[in-house]
Protein backbone atom coordinates (compact mmCIF):
# COMPACT_ATOMS: atom_id res chain seq x y z
CA UNK A 1 0.00 0.00 0.00
CA UNK A 2 2.90 2.32 0.82
CA UNK A 3 4.53 1.62 -2.55
CA UNK A 4 1.21 2.34 -4.34
CA UNK A 5 0.85 5.63 -2.50
CA UNK A 6 4.44 6.50 -3.33
CA UNK A 7 3.88 5.76 -7.03
CA UNK A 8 0.75 7.91 -7.12
CA UNK A 9 2.63 10.80 -5.56
CA UNK A 10 5.43 10.37 -8.10
CA UNK A 11 2.98 10.42 -11.01
CA UNK A 12 1.26 13.54 -9.65
CA UNK A 13 4.63 15.25 -9.23
CA UNK A 14 5.64 14.43 -12.82
CA UNK A 15 2.30 15.69 -14.18
CA UNK A 16 2.58 18.92 -12.18
CA UNK A 17 6.14 19.41 -13.39
CA UNK A 18 5.10 18.86 -17.01
CA UNK A 19 2.17 21.27 -16.63
CA UNK A 20 4.40 23.90 -15.07
CA UNK A 21 6.90 23.46 -17.89
CA UNK A 22 4.12 23.83 -20.46
CA UNK A 23 2.79 27.01 -18.86
CA UNK A 24 6.26 28.40 -18.50
CA UNK A 25 7.01 27.70 -22.15
CA UNK A 26 3.84 29.49 -23.21
CA UNK A 27 4.79 32.45 -21.05
CA UNK A 28 8.26 32.62 -22.53
CA UNK A 29 6.93 32.41 -26.08
CA UNK A 30 4.56 35.28 -25.34
CA UNK A 31 7.39 37.27 -23.78
CA UNK A 32 9.66 36.68 -26.77
CA UNK A 33 7.35 38.52 -29.14
CA UNK A 34 9.22 41.70 -30.10
CA UNK A 35 7.57 45.09 -29.74
CA UNK A 36 7.33 46.72 -33.15
CA UNK A 37 5.89 49.78 -34.84
CA UNK A 38 4.86 50.55 -38.40
CA UNK A 39 5.54 54.09 -39.61
CA UNK A 40 3.48 55.67 -42.38
CA UNK A 41 4.71 54.50 -45.76
CA UNK A 42 6.38 56.86 -48.21
CA UNK A 43 4.41 57.39 -51.42
CA UNK A 44 6.24 57.65 -54.75
CA UNK A 45 4.28 58.59 -57.86
CA UNK A 46 1.15 57.57 -56.00
CA UNK A 47 -1.45 59.24 -53.74
CA UNK A 48 -0.49 59.63 -50.07
CA UNK A 49 -3.91 58.32 -49.05
CA UNK A 50 -3.24 55.09 -50.96
CA UNK A 51 0.10 54.66 -49.18
CA UNK A 52 -1.61 55.27 -45.82
CA UNK A 53 -4.22 52.59 -46.58
CA UNK A 54 -1.53 50.07 -47.54
CA UNK A 55 0.44 50.86 -44.37
CA UNK A 56 -2.64 50.41 -42.19
CA UNK A 57 -3.49 47.11 -43.85
CA UNK A 58 0.12 45.95 -43.47
CA UNK A 59 -0.11 46.83 -39.76
CA UNK A 60 -3.30 44.78 -39.28
CA UNK A 61 -1.83 41.80 -41.14
CA UNK A 62 1.31 42.00 -39.00
CA UNK A 63 -0.92 41.70 -35.93
CA UNK A 64 -2.66 38.67 -37.43
CA UNK A 65 0.64 36.79 -37.71
CA UNK A 66 0.68 36.63 -33.90
CA UNK A 67 4.46 37.05 -33.87
CA UNK A 68 4.72 40.71 -32.89
CA UNK A 69 3.45 43.12 -30.26
CA UNK A 70 2.39 45.91 -32.60
CA UNK A 71 2.17 49.39 -31.11
CA UNK A 72 -0.98 51.41 -31.71
CA UNK A 73 -0.63 54.00 -34.48
CA UNK A 74 -2.51 56.74 -32.62
CA UNK A 75 -0.39 56.31 -29.49
CA UNK A 76 2.76 56.53 -31.59
CA UNK A 77 1.59 59.77 -33.22
CA UNK A 78 0.70 61.21 -29.83
CA UNK A 79 4.15 60.50 -28.41
CA UNK A 80 5.93 61.86 -31.47
CA UNK A 81 3.76 64.98 -31.52
CA UNK A 82 4.61 65.65 -27.87
CA UNK A 83 8.29 65.32 -28.79
CA UNK A 84 7.76 67.51 -31.88
CA UNK A 85 8.93 64.70 -34.12
CA UNK A 86 7.38 63.94 -37.53
CA UNK A 87 7.03 60.24 -38.42
CA UNK A 88 5.48 60.67 -41.86
CA UNK A 89 7.86 59.70 -44.63
CA UNK A 90 10.74 58.84 -42.29
CA UNK A 91 13.25 56.72 -44.19
CA UNK A 92 16.62 57.88 -42.85
CA UNK A 93 17.90 55.14 -40.53
CA UNK A 94 19.18 57.60 -37.91
CA UNK A 95 15.74 59.18 -37.58
CA UNK A 96 14.05 55.78 -37.58
CA UNK A 97 16.25 54.75 -34.64
CA UNK A 98 15.37 58.00 -32.82
CA UNK A 99 11.67 57.26 -33.30
CA UNK A 100 12.15 53.69 -32.10
CA UNK A 101 13.81 54.82 -28.89
CA UNK A 102 11.11 57.42 -28.24
CA UNK A 103 8.31 54.86 -28.47
CA UNK A 104 10.26 51.96 -26.87
CA UNK A 105 10.07 49.73 -29.95
CA UNK A 106 12.58 46.97 -30.63
CA UNK A 107 11.94 47.07 -34.36
CA UNK A 108 10.35 49.55 -36.74
CA UNK A 109 8.91 48.79 -40.15
CA UNK A 110 9.36 51.49 -42.79
CA UNK A 111 8.00 51.14 -46.29
CA UNK A 112 7.76 52.69 -49.71
CA UNK A 113 4.69 52.27 -51.90
CA UNK A 114 5.39 53.30 -55.47
CA UNK A 115 4.17 53.13 -59.04
CA UNK A 116 6.09 52.96 -62.29
CA UNK A 117 3.78 53.13 -65.32
CA UNK A 118 1.40 50.22 -64.60
CA UNK A 119 3.64 48.44 -62.09
CA UNK A 120 2.83 48.83 -58.38
CA UNK A 121 5.62 48.08 -55.91
CA UNK A 122 5.80 47.75 -52.14
CA UNK A 123 9.09 47.59 -50.27
CA UNK A 124 9.29 47.25 -46.48
CA UNK A 125 12.38 47.30 -44.26
CA UNK A 126 12.56 45.98 -40.70
CA UNK A 127 14.98 48.16 -38.72
CA UNK A 128 16.63 46.85 -35.55
CA UNK A 129 16.57 49.81 -33.14
CA UNK A 130 19.37 48.46 -30.98
CA UNK A 131 21.86 47.92 -33.82
CA UNK A 132 20.54 50.64 -36.13
CA UNK A 133 20.64 48.27 -39.09
CA UNK A 134 18.05 46.91 -41.53
CA UNK A 135 17.57 43.35 -40.31
CA UNK A 136 15.19 42.22 -43.05
CA UNK A 137 13.86 43.69 -46.26
CA UNK A 138 10.94 42.41 -48.31
CA UNK A 139 9.51 43.64 -51.59
CA UNK A 140 6.87 42.61 -54.10
CA UNK A 141 5.35 44.09 -57.23
CA UNK A 142 2.31 43.51 -59.42
CA UNK A 143 1.22 44.66 -62.86
CA UNK A 144 -2.16 46.39 -63.32
CA UNK A 145 -3.56 45.22 -59.96
CA UNK A 146 -7.16 45.22 -58.88
CA UNK A 147 -7.87 46.91 -55.49
CA UNK A 148 -7.74 43.61 -53.59
CA UNK A 149 -4.46 42.68 -55.23
CA UNK A 150 -2.93 45.89 -53.90
CA UNK A 151 -3.92 44.84 -50.39
CA UNK A 152 -2.54 41.37 -51.12
CA UNK A 153 0.88 42.97 -51.59
CA UNK A 154 0.79 44.18 -47.99
CA UNK A 155 -0.55 40.87 -46.69
CA UNK A 156 2.09 38.84 -48.51
CA UNK A 157 4.96 40.99 -47.25
CA UNK A 158 3.66 41.01 -43.66
CA UNK A 159 3.76 37.22 -43.53
CA UNK A 160 7.06 37.02 -45.38
CA UNK A 161 8.72 38.58 -42.32
CA UNK A 162 7.88 35.46 -40.29
CA UNK A 163 8.72 32.99 -43.04
CA UNK A 164 5.06 32.14 -43.69
CA UNK A 165 4.06 28.72 -42.27
CA UNK A 166 0.48 29.92 -41.72
CA UNK A 167 -2.52 29.00 -43.84
CA UNK A 168 -2.16 27.75 -47.41
CA UNK A 169 0.96 28.17 -49.51
CA UNK A 170 1.17 27.12 -53.16
CA UNK A 171 4.47 26.44 -54.93
CA UNK A 172 5.29 26.00 -58.62
CA UNK A 173 8.73 24.49 -59.31
CA UNK A 174 9.90 25.54 -55.85
CA UNK A 175 8.69 29.16 -56.09
CA UNK A 176 5.82 30.42 -53.90
CA UNK A 177 3.06 31.64 -56.22
CA UNK A 178 0.04 31.61 -53.93
CA UNK A 179 -0.72 32.40 -50.32
CA UNK A 180 -4.03 32.36 -48.43
CA UNK A 181 -3.55 32.66 -44.64
CA UNK A 182 -7.25 32.38 -43.82
CA UNK A 183 -8.20 29.38 -45.98
CA UNK A 184 -9.36 26.09 -44.45
CA UNK A 185 -7.60 22.80 -45.13
CA UNK A 186 -10.46 21.73 -47.39
CA UNK A 187 -10.10 24.87 -49.52
CA UNK A 188 -6.35 24.34 -49.69
CA UNK A 189 -6.67 20.71 -50.82
CA UNK A 190 -9.20 21.59 -53.53
CA UNK A 191 -7.02 24.38 -54.87
CA UNK A 192 -3.93 22.17 -54.85
CA UNK A 193 -5.76 19.44 -56.74
CA UNK A 194 -6.95 21.97 -59.33
CA UNK A 195 -3.43 23.31 -59.81
CA UNK A 196 -1.98 19.82 -60.19
CA UNK A 197 -4.62 18.93 -62.77
CA UNK A 198 -4.25 22.19 -64.67
CA UNK A 199 -0.49 22.73 -64.55
CA UNK A 200 0.67 19.14 -65.00
CA UNK A 201 3.90 20.35 -66.65
CA UNK A 202 5.02 21.95 -63.36
CA UNK A 203 6.07 20.60 -60.01
CA UNK A 204 3.09 21.72 -57.91
CA UNK A 205 3.29 21.55 -54.11
CA UNK A 206 1.09 22.86 -51.33
CA UNK A 207 1.57 23.46 -47.62
CA UNK A 208 -0.98 24.05 -44.89
CA UNK A 209 0.23 25.63 -41.65
CA UNK A 210 3.78 24.66 -42.59
CA UNK A 211 3.02 21.00 -43.34
CA UNK A 212 3.15 19.57 -46.85
CA UNK A 213 -0.20 18.49 -48.30
CA UNK A 214 0.06 14.94 -49.78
Amino acid sequence: MKNYSKNVKTIIAVVCLALASFLCTDYLVAEERPTVAVLDFTAKNIANDDADIIAEFFRSELIKTGKFNVLDRNNIKKILTEQRFQSTGVTDIKNVVKVGKLINAQYIFVGTYSKLDTLFMLNVDMVNIQTGKIEKSQSRSIENPQPKQKLDLAQYIAYSFIGFGIGYELFWDGSRVGFEPEWSLDQAVKNLQWNRGTYYDRKVEGYFNGKKIP
